[in-house]
């Protein structure tokens, strides 16, 4: 059975609200109706920045395109 690890969105904006892109996945990983892990990650990707992450989260990465395309 396969399982559900990791939930991501990618957006080519300069600047992303990480927080309510994080509530985003949240919500379409719970109606995807697929089983997920108890220890989601979820990956945050954005041209330039993620803004407003909340900062006691360990399950979130944050990617740019500086991170892909040095």
């Amino acid at each position: 059975a396969r399982t559900v690890t990791l939930v991501g969105e990618a957006k080519w904006t300069p600047s992303k609200n990480g927080g309510r892109l994080l509530r985003d996945l949240e919500r379409k990983a719970a109606e995807s109706g697929l089983p997920l892990a108890g220890n989601l990650v979820y990956a945050l990707c954005a041209r330039e920045e993620i803004t407003h992450l909340p900062a006691d989260r360990d399950d979130i990465i944050v990617i740019t395109a500086a991170d892909i395309f040095p």
